[in-house]
This record gives structure tokens, C-alpha cells and sequence, in this order.
């Protein structure tokens, strides 16, 4: 049975302590403010916190983006390289287009790692509920519990975690 690796974008909004202690996998989303794109990492190394609210706060508005396909890919081959499975759980494809990014990326990833098991779940889920459920698929993990025991564990959840979040 080959290793996994637990994958989601950082518009899970896990702290940075978080994704360390449970070895979770963070794809950078888009932001944009004032006319200059960031990557949305969950350590901040582009945007501080601090600097970010500031702007917003000074009347400044920013858009934002899903996952590049690029920086997925990236991620998964890391893991693969290592000879790893992957579980990549994307940001609600309703509200972004990470979820596609991510099938896209996993599709490029079959074809040059072919004996590896890439599953790309839309969550249906943002900020804290992604986050709750790549937190608690991690925990399983952790429990020893085989790649498919987690997608099933992630499928039955997804529909019964609710959260509330403001854009």
C-alpha cells in the first residue's frame, strides 16, 4: 500500500501551524490588489496578514483566482517524486475555478506518473468548512486509514458541514 499525500488550496484557511502538524499540502490561490497579483500562500510569505487588512481597510478592493494549474502540478509532483498517492481537496467548485485547475493538473500528472491513485474532490466547501475537512482527512490519515477509506470519509462530509464566511 503506497503513501499518500493530502493536498488543498489555501483557500482553506488553516494556519500555517496547522498545515505543518497534520503535513497537509497548500496550492496558493489568486489575489489581486492593486494591480498587482499575489499568491495567496497559508504562511503569507507574499502578503502579510497586516499589510493585506491595511489595504483593505484603506478603501482598496482585490479580486481574487483560483489555483494555477502550474503551481497543482508543482505540488502533486513533488509528492509523486516520492512515490506517493494523492488526495487533493479543491475549494467549492460553485465559487471558483480551483476545482477544474486541479482536475486539469491531476490529468498531466496521470500520464507521467500512470501507476499513481490522483483523486481530485470538489469539496463544495471554502474557507473554514475546506478546511475542517482537509484537517479531519488528515486526521484520519494519521489513524492509518487507506487513501479510499478518506475519500469515502470526505464524500459522506462534505454535505454535513456547515459554515459561514463572508467574501
Amino acid at each position: 500500500i503506497r503513501d499518500y499525500a493530502i493536498l488543498t488550496d489555501s483557500g482553506c484557511d488553516l494556519t500555517k501551524e496547522m498545515v505543518e502538524e497534520m503535513d497537509i499540502g497548500v496550492a496558493p490561490m489568486g489575489l489581486t490588489l492593486l494591480d498587482k497579483a499575489y499568491r495567496h500562500y497559508h504562511d503569507f510569505r507574499e502578503l502579510s496578514k497586516e499589510k493585506f487588512y491595511s489595504l483593505i481597510r484603506s478603501g482598496n478592493i482585490g479580486t481574487t483566482s483560483g489555483v494555477n494549474m502550474q503551481d497543482v502540478i508543482d505540488l502533486m509532483r513533488e509528492k509523486l517524486q516520492k512515490g506517493m498517492d494523492i488526495l487533493y481537496l479543491s475549494f467549492s467548485s460553485g465559487m471558483s475555478c480551483s476545482y477544474q485547475n486541479a482536475c486539469l493538473a491531476a490529468e498531466e500528472m496521470r500520464e507521467e506518473f500512470p501507476d499513481a491513485n490522483i483523486q481530485v474532490l470538489d469539496t463544495k466547501a471554502g474557507s473554514v468548512g475546506l478546511g475542517m475537512l482537509a484537517y479531519l482527512a488528515a486526521k484520519k490519515k494519521a489513524a492509518g486509514e487507506r487513501l479510499e477509506q478518506v475519500v469515502e470519509y470526505v464524500m459522506q462530509q462534505k454535505d454535513h458541514i456547515c459554515h459561514y464566511f463572508m467574501v
